[in-house]
């Protein structure tokens, strides 16, 4: 299990948000879709990258929390 974003309502994430997350956590970051739970698992420091990109995507309306999830 790992500390993850995720992704309250995943039909919010569009194109433009998710490719300037992309770009904000230096393409280290990895999609996961597991059911209907759209998540991403971000490099170290995650603890920054996490807090500080549910931040990121709250100025782009998008509503993300902090969770543990499976990353494998």
């Amino acid at each position: 299990m790992a500390l993850v974003v995720l992704i309250v309502n995943p039909e919010d994430m569009d194109e433009y948000a998710e490719s300037d997350m992309y770009r904000w956590w230096r393409h280290q970051a990895k999609r996961h879709i597991k059911g209907e739970e759209l998540y991403y698992e971000v490099a170290s420091p995650v603890k920054f990258n996490v807090y500080e990109g549910i931040k990121r995507l709250k100025s782009f309306g998008i509503i993300a929390r902090a969770a543990y999830r499976p990353t494998y």
